[in-house]
């Protein structure tokens, strides 16, 4: 697919200079310089701190900037003004709460726990398992009524399902699926197992991302070129972000759906060969991850996190904060309405979960 750079225009003392334009493709991997606008924001990065010296990660956040992840080995809450404290079970049990990855603008947090079973609740109101119940990371798998978009066992089969606010079990999608996000419609994203013959990302069987609505049901979301797909996040008005690959060798890579548009798969960044989109924001913006690193002449290139919108193209964040802070971010789980995100990176040698404040430019 062609894209033009707009022509130019400056003016200075009455006078207009033209600049020339030109056309550059971005099909296949194009360097960030080439796609960030005049216009790209720009982003302080806060600290969210770390509970006993732990390793931080940072998955989910809600629009009122809050945070929640995961600090040495024990789930956490992030306010700010306030700062990070562990979240758990009152009384606590000998089952404890291991990982925060999604919280509601209510409060309300879903993560797991040490025995790796989904947890459900808020430090106001306590936390309760969720039974049968199976979860991966995703930031936005919470919505504002407190409905989990999660897998599920019904009669001996995973199936992506729907849990309520109070724990009880909501609508129930077709065996052989799994739930990762979920919009406050409703509206739930994953993946369904279409066939079992081959092996895409190291699981039988190949997947295709969907969307149901519960007006409308299960309907695939078709990505040209691509044979295998999975739905992670999910916005309001039903745009969807993931990734897919074209077959069983092919990296993944990310993707964006709209429904007024249909999917396009994501340019990459010089230096990478894969991505997938974690989160996306009211506003269509999305944030994931670049990684598969290619050697190169100099050294091979970590994971980044990247920022995607219609208007700046795809951008490593690391190139959105100031060159002095100290930070490597690795990884972007999160964006809000407000444009800020969550995630972890590297600083003094050590991992730390951040949140990105956007600057006004």
């Amino acid at each position: 697919m062609n894209a033009r750079i707009a022509c130019v225009f400056a003016t200075l003392v009455g006078l207009a200079i033209a600049a020339c334009s030109s056309s550059a493709s971005v099909q296949g991997s194009t360097s960030s310089k080439q796609q960030v606008a005049a216009s790209k924001p720009r982003y302080e990065v806060v600290d969210v701190g770390t509970l006993d010296g732990g390793e931080t990660k940072a998955y989910g956040i809600n629009n009122k900037g809050q945070v929640v992840g995961e600090s040495g080995g024990y789930a956490f809450l992030y306010s700010p003004g306030i700062g990070i404290k562990r979240v758990d079970f009152s009384p606590r049990w000998p089952n404890y709460l291991r990982r925060a990855v999604a919280i509601n603008d209510s409060e309300t947090i879903v993560g797991d726990s040490s025995s790796h079973e989904m947890f459900l609740g808020s430090v106001a109101s306590g936390f309760h398992v969720l039974q049968r119940v199976y979860g991966e990371i995703g930031g936005d798998r919470i919505n504002q009524a407190g409905e989990v978009a999660t897998t599920v066992r019904v009669n001996g089969r995973w199936t992506a399902g729907v849990i309520h606010a109070d724990g009880s079990l909501g609508s129930v999608m077709p065996t052989d699926s799994r739930g990762h996000a979920i919009n406050d419609f409703g509206w739930i994203t994953g993946e369904t197992r279409k066939s079992s013959d081959s092996l895409f990302w190291g699981v039988s069987g190949r997947f295709q991302a969907f969307i149901y609505r519960p007006d409308a049901g299960m309907a695939d979301i078709d990505i040209p070129g691509c044979n295998a797909s999975t739905g992670y996040a999910i916005n309001a008005t039903g745009e969807v972000t993931g990734s897919c690959a074209s077959d069983m060798e092919a990296p993944m890579r990310a993707f964006v759906y709209r429904p007024d548009k249909g999917a396009i798969v994501l340019p990459l960044l010089s230096g990478y060969r894969a991505s997938r989109g974690l989160s996306i924001n009211d506003k269509g913006e999305v944030v994931g991850e670049l990684f598969v690193p290619i050697e190169t002449e100099h050294r091979a290139q970590g994971p980044h996190p990247f920022l995607y919108s219609n208007d700046i193209g795809m951008v490593d964040i690391n190139e959105l904060i100031p060159v002095d802070s100290g930070w490597e971010l690795v990884n972007a789980n999160g964006i809000n309405n407000a444009g800020q995100i969550v995630g972890w990176g590297r600083v003094g040698g050590t991992t730390h979960g951040f949140l990105l404040v956007r600057k006004q430019n």
